[in-house]
């Protein structure tokens, strides 16, 4: 129930994120904050949070008109990169959660280009992502705090994994 909770918590920071971009007029660039709980998941609910990324991507998708399966593939791999590091890092320093953070928004953006490349969509949307890729990882990593504190909350003890 409370990896329901998680998914509800993604759907609102994705439609309050949508609406203030909107009202910005900053609609092709926007943070993921849907990635950010894909980091928290890694760091915090181990290998039984793959189904809750697996959601997150498939919201994710659905949210930004992508074809189905773009964010879930790329939250995936990312999700199972930030699993392996963690045998090399310390995962409970709060500045490795945050390079973290920086490194799996760069290899998202990243990857979501490439598939935009692989895809045919279109080569706009891959020139923005390459000339913004690095102030939205910063982005990330800035609204990782507030999103990481309600998703802690919304989960409770749950979120003891090694990275609370």
């Amino acid at each position: 129930m409370r990896y329901a909770g998680l998914l509800v918590l993604a759907i609102v920071l994705l439609a309050l994120e949508g609406s203030l971009c909107r009202v910005l007029h900053l609609e092709s660039l926007r943070p993921d904050l849907s990635l950010v709980l894909v980091v928290f998941t890694s760091f915090h609910l181990g290998a039984g949070g793959l189904v809750l990324v697996l959601g997150l991507g498939l919201i994710a998708d659905g949210f930004a008109g992508t074809p189905p399966g773009l964010f879930t593939s790329v939250y995936i791999v990312v999700w199972s990169a930030v699993r392996g590091s963690m045998r090399f890092v310390i995962p409970g320093i709060r500045s490795v959660q945050m390079i973290t953070i920086f490194l799996a928004s760069v290899f998202s953006y990243l990857l979501v280009a490439l598939m935009y490349f692989a895809l045919d969509l279109g080569q706009g949307p891959i020139a923005i992502l390459l000339t913004w890729m690095l102030p939205l990882a910063l982005a990330n990593v800035l609204l990782a705090l507030p999103v990481w504190a309600l998703a802690r909350r919304v989960l409770g003890p749950l979120a003891s994994g090694p990275g609370h």
